[in-house]
């Protein structure tokens, strides 16, 4: 009887999966389970190598990627910290969340713009926000882009990630 709710617990608890949309047991066809799959996003860069991560700045499990495919993701440097948790857990470092908001809303982008990695800013102190940051984008030809605050950013005075993207867009074209 309370197979669907074990099936969705574990399914939940997996490092790949983002969310866990239904768990439907119509006996005696096949149990159906509908999740969203976690998508790399990013790399992060630290000393001890590099870790891929969603768009939540999760965790995702280190052993299932090729050096070719993290070295196919957009980097994040600059990050001074190291997952605290295991595969599926957040980062838990303000920099990298913003990060990773930054990388999706860079990904359409990426090739178009020549971008080579998101420049996260060194944190002053443990209670640093991720709006108290401001990035920067390196390109292919080492130009360096001062993006600032992460798209959600609700700081005063601070363009929406749309309008510098926008002018960045104009930018390039002229």
């Amino acid at each position: 009887p309370q197979l669907t709710k074990t099936l969705a617990v574990a399914f939940a608890g997996h490092p790949w999966i983002e969310t866990v949309h239904e768990v439907r047991n119509d006996w005696p066809r096949p149990i159906v389970i509908k999740v969203t799959y976690r998508q790399p996003i990013a790399r992060v860069s630290v000393k001890t190598g590099f870790y891929a991560i969603d768009r939540h700045g999760v965790l995702l499990p280190p052993q299932d990627f090729t050096t070719a495919a993290l070295e196919a993701l957009p980097p994040v440097m600059g990050i001074t910290t190291v997952p605290a948790g295991g595969a599926g857990q957040s980062w838990d470092d303000p920099a990298v969340l913003a990060a990773a908001e930054l990388a999706e809303f860079l990904q359409p982008r990426w090739e178009a713009w020549s971008l080579r990695a998101i420049v996260a800013p060194r944190r002053e102190s443990a209670t640093t926000t991720a709006d108290d940051l401001s990035f920067a984008l390196e390109t292919t030809t080492g130009s360096r882009i001062l993006w600032g605050r992460p798209p959600s950013t609700q700081h005063p005075g601070e363009l929406t990630a749309a309008q510098k993207a926008g002018r960045l867009q104009k930018y390039l074209a002229e």
